[in-house]
């Protein structure tokens, strides 16, 4: 890849826009939490429950723009995580997936 590209801060962010820039026309995602397991995340910031770390919401902002990104072109990517707090992506099972 010759660009350099927006790094949202996640590994996850970066193996997408690769996927897109080498013309992957459906994209999976499995085993994509995207929580936090520690009590700053549980009461949120400053007490505030529905605030988020800012790495979590610089995080989403990358989601977001891939996400628009992929339909502007045409490709899918579906969350097959069971579980996980990552509702940006449309969601499938990989059972239905690998059944088709």
């Amino acid at each position: 890849m010759s660009k350099n590209g927006y790094s949202a801060g996640t590994i996850t962010y970066e193996m997408l826009e690769m996927a897109l820039y080498m013309g992957y026309s459906e994209i999976y995602l499995l085993g994509i939490d995207h929580t936090y397991k520690f009590e700053a995340h549980a009461k949120g910031i400053d007490g505030d429950p529905k605030q988020k770390p800012d790495n979590l919401l610089r995080w989403e902002k990358g989601y977001k723009n891939i996400s628009n990104e992929s339909q502007r072109r045409h490709i899918m990517i579906q969350n097959c995580t069971r579980g996980g707090m990552l509702e940006i992506f449309n969601r499938n099972t990989l059972e239905q997936v690998l059944s088709k």
